[in-house]
């Protein structure tokens, strides 16, 4: 289990949060979702070791935790097959005992070996980003965690990728919290959406989805988005997404 009790965070005498709760499940992708500024990427970042909170505590059951970033991160000077195990190295391991691995899971990824050559500005975006979701499933994660890591791709590929990731936890038995602005694409991914807002600040609404992630009939999908919308606190919120991008 994965869980923030109380959790409160200030950063420059700025209030992010204040008295946070959640728990996720083993096993569950849960989708965070809300304005910007609503402190979605610092919940995430508390979850990963990478902030502390001021106050509370987090309690955490896993114990190799990946993530993906909302840009791919990539070593420039570095080919993208030597980014993809830039973890492995990193832990000490040689290429020599992991190059066929890297080989099959960029296969599953959509990378061929002659892809696994090429440095990152030679890769599309939605390449560049396969690498990054490789570069975070060859450790083995028991946790994942994303951080918006599809928002600058095209819908189209968009898609693919979510269908892509979906498949990816669901074969590993992973858990994963994943950061979108997007409630249609956490509606299509989600088995659990929390909607953020930042007035008030936290969490304003849980919603468990009907159905398996990647399998839901895109008029379900759409439904249910109708659904969350009616809902005060949640209309609030996307409301105040869309005002921003005015």
């Amino acid at each position: 289990m994965l869980a923030w009790k109380s959790v409160s965070i200030s950063r420059m005498g700025q209030e992010i949060f204040s008295d946070i709760s959640l728990e996720i499940g083993q096993g569950k992708i849960v989708s965070l979702v809300g304005p910007s500024g609503c402190g979605k990427t610092t919940l995430l970042m508390i979850a990963a070791g990478l902030m502390d909170a001021d106050s509370g505590s987090l309690e955490c059951g896993f114990r190799n935790p990946g993530m993906v970033f909302q840009e791919p991160r990539l070593l420039p000077w570095k080919r993208a097959g030597d980014n993809m195990a830039f973890g492995l190295v990193a832990r000490g391991q040689k290429s020599i005992d992991f190059r066929c691995r890297i080989e099959a899971l960029a296969a599953t990824l959509g990378l061929d070996r002659r892809d696994l050559d090429k440095y990152p500005h030679e890769l599309s975006g939605g390449m560049r980003q396969r690498v990054a979701l490789g570069r975070a499933l060859v450790i083995e994660p028991d946790l994942l965690l994303l951080d918006e890591p599809f928002s600058a791709l095209d819908i189209g590929l968009r898609q693919e990728l979510q269908d892509l990731l979906v498949r990816q936890i669901s074969e590993r038995g992973l858990t994963a919290v994943f950061i979108t602005h997007d409630l249609v694409e956490a509606a299509r991914i989600s088995d659990v959406i929390v909607v953020m807002d930042r007035h008030p600040r936290g969490i304003v609404y849980q919603h468990a989805m009907p159905g398996i992630p990647g399998c839901r009939p895109e008029r379900d999908i759409f439904s249910a988005v109708g659904d969350l919308l009616a809902v005060p606190v949640v209309a609030r919120a996307f409301r105040a997404q869309d005002i921003e991008k005015l």
